[in-house]
Parts: structure tokens; sequence; C-alpha cells
């Protein structure tokens, strides 16, 4: 700056100045609408993923008829009301020439995992009900694993970033196979 500003040099540097930092409070702003979202639509996905995981306890060898029909109807509600919430983040994909819109396809799974329980709870001898445990379960593992795909990918630019050497490793499915760990405490070594 030079040794002597006029007065309308002084007005014009803090009107640039108020008008950058009024960009920036407005860019933080929007920032922190999207995380709020973030955080809600988190919070929801959370919810989904739970029931989705007792969607597939329905399915357990343990459970009588009687209280596999009475859980998966309670499932079943609790799955319109989560897709029905969904629509507050999803709203419908609609086309000009169509009157209504197509549901996207993160509430697609909660609506498939919906119908296998549902099957049950409403339709005692469906085919479903013949079929094994471990084929329900196994639809149902794939609409959850599907949703969180989908999940991670609506919140992409928010998702914490990994490096590559971070990627983790193939885990053998039973334990006994495991190196045992070395449990003396760590001033002994």
């Amino acid at each position: 700056l030079g040794a002597k500003m006029s007065a309308a040099e002084i007005g014009q540097f803090l009107g640039l100045a108020l008008t950058l930092l009024a960009l920036v409070q407005a860019g933080r702003t929007i920032y922190q609408s999207f995380r709020e979202r973030d955080a809600a639509l988190v919070e929801w996905g959370k919810q989904v993923i739970d029931m989705m995981c007792d969607m597939e306890a329905v399915f357990s060898p343990f459970m009588c008829d009687q209280d596999r029909r009475k859980e998966a109807f309670l499932l079943s509600i609790r799955a319109g009301t989560l897709l029905d919430q969904g629509r507050l983040f999803f709203r419908n994909v609609s086309f000009r020439s169509q009157r209504h819109g197509f549901r996207v396809l993160i509430l697609d799974q909660i609506v498939k995992s919906s119908y296998v329980v549902s099957k049950i709870a409403y339709c005692p001898d469906s085919d479903l009900l013949k079929a094994t445990n471990d084929e329900s379960r196994l639809k149902l593992w794939n609409c959850r694993r599907e949703f969180v795909k989908i999940l991670q990918s609506e919140m992409k630019y928010t998702l914490k970033r990994r490096k590559k050497n971070e990627i983790g490793e193939s885990i053998d499915s039973n334990p006994s196979n495991w190196p045992t760990p070395d449990l003396r405490p760590w001033w002994r070594n």
C-alpha cells in the first residue's frame, strides 16, 4: 500500500475485504449444510443397516416359525418407515413424459429386503419359506451390501480418504487358523 491512501481507496479496499469475507462465510455455510445433511444421512443409513441385519436374523435356524412371522411383520413395517424417511434424502427420478417418478436404486434395496421378510409375515406358505434360510439370508445380505455401496457413493466427497497402503487383507473365516497373538505385556519384550 502506498504511503497515503485516499478515503475512496480505503473504502474500495474495505469493500473488497468485506466482499471476500462474505464469500468465505457463504462457502463455509454451504459446506456446513452439506455436513449436516451427511450426518442425517449417516444416521438414517445406520438404521437401515441395523434393520437389514435384523432381517437376516429372522432366517436364523434358532427361531420358531411363529416368532419368525411376528418379527418379519414388525420388520416389514420398519422397512416402510425407513423407506419413507429415505425419500426425504432421495426424491423420485421423473421424466417429463411420465406423471409419476421412479424410485432411486438405494431405496430399491430397502424394498427388496422388505419383500423377502414380508413373504414370511403375510404368506406363510410362500416359496420363500420352502427355500433354505441360507438362500434368503444371502438375498438380504446382498441388499445390505448394495445399500452400503450406494450410500458410500452418495457421500463420496465427505468420506475419509484412505491410502493404498491401508488396504485390508484377506481374512480366513476360521479363527482357529489365525496365528496365536503374543499376550506378553509390552514391558516384557
